[in-house]
């Protein structure tokens, strides 16, 4: 069963790095074809913004698979709720602080990463930033929710809001 699980989280996590990496290709020629290269330079300025989040999102999603792996294999079922609901008030923590940062820091963090203030390169950096902030509650949380459905097997998008009681530890044999 180890052997399935681990084969499963490889698979899944190799398809999502390579569609994750498929879909910057395309912004980045969808962007650079018709938009323009102050709009490329804005996109790629501001991209590591965009890959600290995603990369906070990652470590938290396999963290809590394994601490959550290792609470199914002992059938411990107060740990695998405790966990997960730690895990999704951290990514909310997380995820408003970054959204109150980057929008009440903008100006400096666009000056930080390298855009001249004053320029098209600047404001759209800023624009970029800001349009992508918005969301990212929601896009990590989602993710992180999407991710997790492997190891506790949850049936729906919502289900994060109940414990999970549908534990049987025959499934780990």
């Amino acid at each position: 069963m180890i052997h399935k699980l681990f084969k499963q989280m490889v698979i899944s996590n190799v398809i999502s790095a390579m569609a994750v990496m498929l879909c910057l290709l395309i912004d980045s020629i969808m962007i650079g074809r018709f938009l323009g290269v102050d709009a490329m330079a804005a996109y790629t300025l501001a991209n590591p913004v965009l890959l600290v989040f995603a990369g906070f999102g990652s470590l938290m999603s396999t963290g809590i698979q394994v601490v959550c792996s290792q609470a199914m294999g002992k059938g411990d079922e107060k740990t695998i709720n405790n966990c997960f609901s730690l895990s999704i008030v951290v990514m909310a923590i997380f995820s408003f602080a970054g959204l109150a940062l980057v929008l009440i820091f903008t100006d400096p963090l666009c000056l930080l990463l390298g855009a001249k203030k004053g320029t098209e390169v600047f404001r759209l950096t800023k624009d970029y930033l800001q349009g992508f902030i918005l969301f990212t509650v929601a896009k990590l949380n989602r993710n992180w929710v999407h991710a997790n459905k492997l190891i506790l097997k949850t049936p729906d998008l919502l289900s994060f809001l109940m414990p999970v009681k549908r534990f049987d530890r025959r499934q780990c044999s």
